[in-house]
Formats: structure tokens, C-alpha cells, sequence
């Protein structure tokens, strides 16, 4: 695949660049080579491959911004495409222009596009009332007049807007109506796509970004190094298990098809069964059996977004951090009808790197836990210390302390073994 670059960033190395990513800015706001920032306003273009449910091939482009917001609104695409790579002879041919929509109706053919790629549509209108409920004049109102409805009421608030870019990173669809996406069926075979500016008349001013897919053969994302536990001895870290993990360069060069991580819990024993223990599970296998299987669960329900851009020698290192981690199994805890984990449970754990349509890509390595109670039991109650005197006849009186308490009642699943008795001087 080829990466194409406006003449003034010809010196970069696109080598570094994975296949199917564009890096573009638009030529009439590039700065002086002198300038500090040559990436203000600039386009960067992702791009994969998908199939739908009739297995018909489509291409989905993500566009990524860094433009101010105002910029952001008024900032209008137009997508060509042609069979082939960029290289290769060919004409391109209009076929599409993307901007801002809040018109439901064209909302509501963005978002079949998105259901063809993937997205399920119940799970954008779960997302909405969850997180943009005030905005939405009534709930039984169909998703592409709610999504209108917080697009409308998103454009003067940073923060509103903000969130809602962030939500369109989980749902294409969400993409495609703000103008950072476009998606399209495409032939067999390699696809190229040009994208140009357009001012506000609709008039080209010119090509910003070039990129190719390949129709059923979407880049793959490299696995992540294995989980790292990150143990709590205190309470804190009472019937859970805390992970971090790091990136290779590999998949760090892949940065811009990527949005965060899943993080997946599989029964030692099951695990163990399947030898997956020396070799990860397949790609895609861990998200299709946590979907039927009691012995696979996805702990994460968003994407994980780590905290920190750690190395691999940097996240084992637990003496020299030992607090950072990017999430916690409690075995969900805080949801309605919780199951708390017992001790002493074992189970492997997994990472996936998410691609832009939220598809795992390679698994890492896994990482035997073991669930342990961190919580001490209650001290015991009603100490009580008495003088005993013994007499001997020849030896004399001696004496000692009787120490004794009252038994604790053991918690459930809780086994007492035994009691620590101290003595101080004073």
C-alpha cells in the first residue's frame, strides 16, 4: 500500500508509516519550513477493510483531525476512489463527500453504512441515553434523530463535543454523521482512495491524503507483550487483580488503526485444556468465546485506555513502579447482581490490541493470577490475661501468663487457621 504527502513533507520518511495510514495537511495552510508546529491542522487517514453480513466488501476511512473545533465544523471532504494501488494506471472517480450532518435522514443512511461494517445499532442508542440524555428531547425517539438531536446540541459545548468524538471512536457511525469517517462497498482486490478539500463553495482545492485497502484482507494488529499483574497486599486488592501491559514498536507503528486494548479472563483449568498457556488463542477466538462461553469473559465493556505509554521493561518492573495499572477485575462488582470472586481462583489472562472498528486484532501472551483475600479477619475479642503460680516441692514457685480469647465466627468462605499472639515490655 502507498502513503502519499504534500511536497513540503516529502522529506519525512514515510517508510515508518504502516501500510493503509495517510498522513496529509492541506496545502494552502502549510506553515514556513521554519515553523514549530507543522502538524497544525494536518489530516491523518486511517483506513481498513470489512465485510457484511451478504459478504460484500467495504472500506471504512477514519479521519483524524487536528484542526480546531470551528475548523472541525465547517470542514468538508470529497472522496475518490479507483481499482488498484495508487501507483498503479487508473483515473480516480468521485464518490462521495463527507462533512458535519444533523439532518436525521441522512443520519439514518450513515448509520445503515455503519451496521454494514459491524456496528450494531442497539448499542449506539445505549450510548446516547447513558451519556447524552439531557440532549435528547425524548427517549423512544428512533437513534438517528437522537444522535441529530446531541450533534445539534453538542456544537457549542467543547466538552459535549468532546465526548461525542470520543464515542465515534466506539461507533463508526457516530463517525461518519460528525464528518471524521466515510465508508463505502468496494470490489475484490485493492481499492485506493484520494482525498481533496473543499471550500465552502464546494469547490477542490486540492488533494490532502491518499490510501489503499485491501478487500478482505484488513491489517492485523501485532499482540501486545503479555498482562502484567500489578499485586495490592492491602485491602485494596481484596478478591481482585489489577493489570498493565506494554506495546511493541510494531504496534505502536500502527498507532492510528488502533483504539485501545481488551483485556480477557479464561478459566486456568480451561485455558490449561486448550494449551493456551504456550499458544495464544487464534485471532478473533477469545471475542467469540466470551460471547457463549461461562469459561471466557471480556472484562473491559469500553476500550482500554492505558494511562501511561509504558515499555515492556518498564511494565514488569514492579519495584521501580509498583501502582500504575490501566484496569482492575473485581468480577463486576459494581454491577446489579454481583458475584464476587473466591480464594484462591485461577485464570489466564489475555490483551488484544482494538482496531478501528473494534475488532481484536493478534492475542498476547497469557498471565496466570491467582485471586487471593487480602482482607485480614476481625481482631479477636475480649482478651483476657491472668497470673497462674505453680508450686513444686524442691523447685519452688513459678509463674506464667494465661492468655485467652474469645473465637472469632468465620466469615463465609473464610477458614481461620490459626491466631498470632504478641507481647510488648510495657
Amino acid at each position: 500500500m502507498k502513503i502519499f504527502v504534500p511536497s513540503i513533507l516529502r522529506s519525512i520518511r514515510a517508510a515508518c508509516l504502516p501500510a493503509a495510514l495517510a498522513l496529509a495537511l492541506a496545502p494552502h495552510v502549510l506553515p514556513p519550513l521554519h515553523a514549530q508546529a507543522p502538524l497544525e491542522n494536518a489530516l491523518f487517514t486511517a483506513g481498513t477493510s470489512a465485510k457484511d453480513q451478504a459478504d460484500d466488501d467495504w472500506a471504512f476511512l477514519l479521519f483524524q483531525l487536528t484542526a480546531d473545533l470551528e475548523t472541525l465544523f465547517t470542514r468538508r471532504l470529497a472522496i475518490y476512489q479507483k481499482p488498484g494501488g495508487i501507483d498503479e494506471p487508473g483515473t480516480f472517480q468521485h464518490s462521495g463527500n463527507v462533512s458535519l450532518q444533523d439532518n436525521p435522514a441522512v443520519i439514518k443512511g450513515l448509520l445503515a453504512r455503519a451496521a454494514a461494517i459491524g456496528q450494531a445499532p442497539g448499542d449506539l442508542n445505549f450510548a446516547i441515553d447513558q451519556l447524552f440524555g439531557e440532549l435528547v428531547p425524548a427517549p423512544n425517539l428512533p437513534v438517528e434523530e437522537k444522535l441529530s438531536a446531541v450533534i445539534r446540541g453538542s456544537v457549542g459545548d467543547p466538552v459535549q463535543f468532546g465526548n461525542l468524538m470520543l464515542l465515534g471512536r466506539m461507533n463508526p457511525g457516530v463517525c461518519l454523521a460528525l464528518g471524521l469517517g466515510h465508508a463505502q462497498r468496494i470490489g475484490p482486490g485493492v481499492t485506493s482512495f484520494e482525498v481533496r478539500e473543499l471550500d465552502a463553495t464546494g469547490q477542490e482545492i486540492g488533494v490532502i491524503g491518499r490510501i489503499s485497502v485491501d478487500a478482505g484482507n484488513p491489517v492485523q494488529l501485532v499482540a501486545p507483550f503479555a498482562p502484567v499483574e500489578v499485586p495490592e497486599i492491602s485491602a485494596k486488592g481484596h478478591l481482585n487483580a489489577r493489570f498493565r501491559w506494554a506495546s511493541p514498536d510494531d504496534l505502536r507503528r500502527l498507532s492510528l488503526l488502533q483504539y485501545g486494548f481488551n483485556l480477557y479472563r479464561v478459566d486456568y483449568d480451561y485455558a490449561l485444556s486448550l494449551n493456551w498457556n504456550a499458544n495464544p488463542p487464534a485471532i478473533g477466538l477469545l471475542a467469540a468465546a466470551a460471547s457463549n462461553l461461562a469459561e471466557v469473559r471480556l472484562i473491559n465493556r469500553a476500550p482500554v485506555l492505558p494511562t501511561a505509554n509504558l515499555g515492556q521493561l518498564q511494565a514488569i518492573d514492579l519495584g521501580a513502579d509498583p501502582s500504575t495499572f490501566f484496569i482492575a477485575d473485581d468480577n463486576g462488582l459494581a454491577s446489579e447482581n454481583p458475584v464476587p470472586f473466591k480464594d484462591g481462583q485461577r485464570y489466564y489472562y489475555f490483551v488484544t490490541a482494538r482496531d478501528i472498528l473494534g475488532r481484536d486484532g493478534h492475542t498476547s501472551p497469557g498471565t496466570p493470577i491467582t485471586i487471593l483475600d487480602r482482607v485480614p479477619p476481625h481482631a479477636p475479642k475480649r482478651p483476657e490475661v491472668s497470673n497462674l503460680s505453680t508450686f513444686v516441692a524442691g523447685d519452688g514457685e513459678s509463674h506464667r501468663l494465661q492468655v485467652r480469647w474469645r473465637q472469632l465466627e468465620p466469615e463465609p468462605d473464610e477458614t481461620i487457621l490459626g491466631y498470632y499472639v504478641y507481647r510488648w515490655e510495657n
